[in-house]
């Protein structure tokens, strides 16, 4: 098995980032509150509200406008990096 490439299918190495890991983790919750808060309103009211989406994106824009007015996000690994707008 000489020349054999040591990765898994997908081409990832042995081993898993923790980073990405809490990125998923992070991910899937939001999706699942989401998906639940729809599932609860279905059930209830057997109608479909879409109105979850903009509450979802006005609680991320009152997230991110906390940050900056608290100025959480002052300390980073790479003072190069930006945040989504092009600012430190």
């Amino acid at each position: 098995m000489d020349g054999v490439n040591k990765n898994n299918n997908f081409g990832v190495k042995n081993g898993c980032d923790p980073l990405q890991v809490m990125n998923g983790l992070d991910k899937g919750s939001a999706y699942a509150l989401i998906a639940l808060g729809l599932t609860l309103i279905f059930g209830t009211l057997g109608v479909v509200n879409f109105a979850h989406g903009a509450l979802f994106m006005i609680g991320a824009f009152c997230a991110v406008t906390m940050q900056k007015i608290l100025n959480l996000s002052t300390v980073t690994l790479d003072p190069t990096k930006t945040d989504f707008l092009g600012i430190l």
